[in-house]
């Protein structure tokens, strides 16, 4: 049985200890206790090879690092508590939105034994290598082909006929990084500030390896702009994210997941995944889940094996997995295939763009600028550029529709492929009947199996000739300006100016007249003139002293008696504490420090608490105090990771006289003040102490601590 985190018992984590060895103790030998209870000082011991799905695939540089996944509301202060004091794990990251952390053990991964002791305490759903995860690529060809000869093999210039693509679109191409100033790709970037390199953890996702510059060309380099090639959406937005390190071509499922949430947090539709490895990866099945449960569409390569042996992430539920096809519907001579694959797309001499500088991939022959490469890698970012084709013109469909719609509108090539017939998904893409008859989004999903054949042959083979190159700058631009300015600035001035002036002068002049004439003249201008600059002033400043209290059960109440139970919300520690008790400033309880002969070594605690540490805040709360003795504040700090980073001392100054409750004057803390928290500190606790005293009692009631700032405490974004 799981034993539950602070957030779901009374105490705080600083019990920890007492709890974990209890589980230990049942669960384990004495051998393993004393592991569990020297910390890093245990044996180093590595991951059978069982444990990683019956391939040792865990890179050199991951060999000691662990991903677990645990309940998303489990504090991260006990996550990173219970593996550094116990098993002596350190906590390099954490991916919040999924409860996933990246754990490092320095003196070697802890045996199966361990790993489900760890996860018995933290209710883990998962505890997993870090697998590694390669690019699906081939040396590019040395001979040119002919140009984009896949363009003419989907019927491309017919779905171009329909619409070229939409710069609201956004295909995340979680790769190597892009060629952030190629020509043919510098105007299709999403904003900078969506971008980011997870493989040297900064926001400059610059190219280094050549790989993923290829693959954002396939998806959306510029059309019809006299420069290099055409993608498949002409105008489709590119949200670079690197996963891989500089000049690498090789990562972990990890840094994959990272990448995925990265994209769906910050708006992508589609997520384009030309990578992959041969075992399952848990975290990266919650990766892929997240983005199928925010409405984004994932779409991956199937590998370049010539294997039936399914490749992942493409094999998970909810990927659209795409192999790859040659110039005459064949597989691809490298292609893996199978029943999990969805879709199959052309993936062979694929021209696309390159980095116009130097990159790793230049050392094996490829060229700069522009050239030819092979794979799955190539496959999957056109099936991908054809969904955004599709959702720039079915904005609300969902992944399972555009994917169902895909699959539906593509050419079979069983008849190609008699050695694989089943085994290619649905069929090849194709752009053009999956784009034919799609001018409708209303009628679309009930009338697409009949619309797409019928309109197709009629109405495309006359107007594309003429109307790829002449309606690619009307088309785009044209309607969605007109959509946009007519509607909202007609129904915003004429709706809320007309209600406003017209109603509110008739009524003032109307009912007033008659009761206030005499009253008027005397009453309105003693009244406005004092009225308004007094009330205005005064109204403005009170409720932002005001904000939530961020402490929890400040007035101490107990849900229980006397001497059975603690208040919630706060634990005591130490020699000289009391219980909470029914002297209060409120008539409710209070806690007390004392009665103490010679010195009080005791203190109360809080639960931690989750604080926005760049932010002011103010200290307050109700005293009475014995002579000679001193109350003092400290906060404890630990940073995201549940590491403790110190204390912060705020002592109370202001006289209190004996015998009697007084309230304390806020005491500014945080940023600005002169108790600023540490800039990692990410979760505190508040800690009540009395110091300098012989004998005699503090008490203490009704805390009070707001976030001038903002109102409700942050949350953990991110990476650091």
């Amino acid at each position: 049985m799981p034993l539950h985190p602070p957030s779901q018992r009374r105490g705080s984590f600083f019990g920890l200890a007492f709890f974990v060895m209890v589980v230990i103790g049942l669960l384990f030998s004495g051998a393993l206790t004393s592991r569990a209870e020297s910390g890093s000082q245990g044996q180093k011991v590595f991951l059978p090879q069982m444990f990683v799905g019956g391939t040792a695939n865990v890179s050199v540089d991951n060999a000691h690092i662990l991903i677990i996944g645990v309940p998303k509301d489990t504090p991260m202060s006990w996550v990173g508590a219970v593996l550094s004091q116990y098993f002596g794990g350190q906590v390099q990251d954490i991916i919040p939105q999924l409860g996933i952390y990246r754990v490092e053990f320095p003196n070697g991964v802890p045996d199966q034994g361990t790993q489900d002791v760890i996860k018995s305490i933290l209710g883990a759903r998962f505890i997993e290598p870090d697998l590694a995860v390669n690019l699906f690529e081939t040396r590019p060809n040395d001979p040119r082909y002919k140009d984009q000869w896949a363009h003419e093999k989907i019927q491309s210039p017919r779905a171009w006929d329909v619409t070229q693509g939409a710069s609201h679109v956004v295909v995340a191409v979680v790769d190597t990084g892009v060629d952030l100033s190629h020509p043919d790709l510098k105007d299709r970037l999403t904003p900078a500030d969506t971008w980011y390199d997870y493989g040297e953890d900064d926001g400059d996702p610059s190219d280094t390896y050549g790989h993923g510059t290829h693959v954002a060309g396939i998806v959306a380099a510029t059309g019809n702009n006299g420069e290099g090639v055409a993608g498949a959406g002409w105008f489709t937005s590119i949200m670079p994210i690197k996963v891989f390190p500089d000049d690498k071509g090789s990562t972990s499922m990890y840094t994959v997941a990272k990448g995925v949430v990265h994209a769906v947090d910050h708006h992508a539709h589609i997520i384009n995944l030309s990578l992959g490895g041969s075992s399952e990866s848990d975290a990266m099945r919650d990766a892929v889940n997240y983005a199928y449960d925010h409405g984004v569409m994932v779409v991956a390569a199937a590998g370049n094996n010539d294997s039936d042996d399914p490749s992942y992430p493409a094999a998970e539920a909810h990927v659209l997995a795409v192999a790859a096809t040659d110039t005459q519907d064949k597989k691809a001579s490298f292609s893996n295939y199978g029943d999990w694959v969805d879709i199959a797309a052309p993936g062979v001499s694929i021209l696309s763009t390159m980095p116009t500088y130097h990159v790793a991939m230049n050392d094996g022959g490829a060229k700069q600028d522009y050239d030819y490469m092979s794979g799955t890698s190539m496959a999957s970012p056109l099936v991908a550029g054809v969904a955004a084709l599709v959702k720039a013109v079915h904005g609300d469909w969902t992944p399972d529709q555009i994917a169902q719609h895909l699959q539906e509108t593509s050419d079979a090539i069983d008849a190609q492929n008699p050695d694989y017939a089943g085994k290619l998904g649905s069929g090849r893409v194709n752009a053009g009947d999956a784009l034919s008859g799609s001018t409708q989004p209303t009628a679309t999903p009930t009338q697409q199996p009949t619309a797409t054949p019928t309109r197709q042959p009629t109405a495309t083979p006359t107007q594309q000739p003429t109307a790829t190159p002449t309606r690619q700058p009307t088309a785009t631009p044209t309607q969605q300006p007109t959509a946009t300015p007519t509607r909202q600035p007609t129904a915003t001035p004429t709706q809320q100016p007309t209600a406003t002036p017209t109603r509110q002068p008739t009524a003032t002049p109307t009912q007033q007249p008659t009761a206030t004439p005499t009253r008027q003249p005397t009453a309105t201008p003693t009244q406005q003139p004092t009225a308004t600059p007094t009330r205005q002033p005064t109204a403005t400043p009170t409720p932002s002293p005001t904000p939530e209290n961020l402490l929890p059960n400040p007035s101490f109440e107990m849900g229980g008696g006397f001497f059975g139970n603690l208040p919630d919300g706060w634990t005591n520690h130490g020699n000289g504490t009391l219980w909470a008790q029914g002297q209060a400033s409120d008539g409710n309880f209070s806690l007390a420090i004392g009665p103490c002969m010679m010195r009080c070594d005791g203190y109360w605690q809080s639960d931690p608490l989750t604080l926005m540490t760049t932010h002011r805040f103010e200290l307050s709360g109700d005293l009475m105090v014995s002579p000679g003795m001193t109350p003092g504040f400290a906060f404890e700090q630990w940073d995201a990771y549940g590491n403790f980073i110190g204390e912060l001392t705020v002592p109370i100054t202001q006289t209190l006289p004996f015998s009697m409750w007084q309230s304390l004057d806020p005491i500014p803390v945080g940023a600005g003040s002169d108790f600023p928290f540490d800039p990692d500190a990410y979760f505190v606790a508040l800690r009540l102490y009395i110091e300098n005293g012989m004998s005699g009692t503090v008490w203490f009631d009704n805390l009070y601590l707001g976030d001038l700032d903002q109102p409700l405490p942050n949350t953990f974004s991110g990476s650091r």
